[in-house]
């Protein structure tokens, strides 16, 4: 028993690099085999929790799926990415919590920086998630947005503040901690997302965050997923 003892966290850290070594394997063979020359680098954050701070979350938070999203709301890859995850919540409430960090590209998306305040704003007042969902599903109007008038559409109600927010430097500076959390992890561009430790650069389908699913859930075998890629 007390040899046991002594090579048991020998063990543990074997059979968790093994997982790790699996799980990477499992993911480029299912999403990305066809299109090998574009799969994007693939590597471990061994304290990722530290990047999943802010009041910009969603979802059940004991869900087996912690998703941090490094995004940008003017980003197609970003939308995509928002509509695969809302398809997955649909199937399975309870499958994933997911933390947003802003990091907008302002060089290439001349609205984002202010997308991202506006939906900072609404987090502030508890109202991210539909803040969120509407920016999105509104992608292609973002340039004439009036965000005052989104913010009492889903629901935030102490406009005044919402308004006054918007030019407070201390919003700004929340954007400045995203950038600069978004900086360690060398984000060249968006999404980059983080799933319990995992680091993908790019926008996981339908079908890796199935199969992650029912790794976290010590599934061997489940049901496809209902939704296309």
């Amino acid at each position: 028993m007390n040899a046991f003892k002594r090579i048991e966290p020998i063990l543990t850290a074997v059979l968790t690099a093994c997982a790790v070594v699996l799980t990477f394997g499992y993911i480029r063979r299912e999403y990305f085999s066809s299109t090998p020359s574009t799969a994007p680098e693939i590597s471990e954050v061994r304290e990722w929790k530290k990047f999943a701070t802010g009041n910009m979350k969603f979802g059940d938070s004991t869900a087996p799926l912690h998703i941090v999203e490094f995004s940008d709301f003017e980003c197609p890859a970003c939308r995509k990415l928002h509509r695969t995850v809302r398809a997955l919540r649909a199937r399975d409430s309870a499958a994933v919590l997911v933390t947003y960090r802003n990091y907008p590209l302002e060089d290439l998306h001349p609205t984002a920086r202010a997308s991202a305040l506006a939906a900072q704003c609404a987090a502030d007042q508890d109202r991210f998630e539909p803040y969120h969902d509407y920016l999105f599903d509104h992608q292609s109007a973002l340039g004439g947005m009036d965000w005052l008038a989104v913010a009492w559409t889903v629901g935030v109600r102490d406009t005044t503040r919402f308004r006054s927010c918007l030019s407070d430097e201390r919003t700004a500076a929340k954007l400045s901690a995203d950038s600069v959390a978004a900086k360690q992890l060398a984000i060249d561009g968006t999404p980059l997302v983080i799933i319990n430790g995992l680091v993908l650069r790019g926008a996981p389908n339908a079908s890796i965050l199935d199969s992650l699913l029912q790794l976290r859930r010590g599934r061997s075998e489940g049901a496809r997923p209902m939704v296309s890629p």
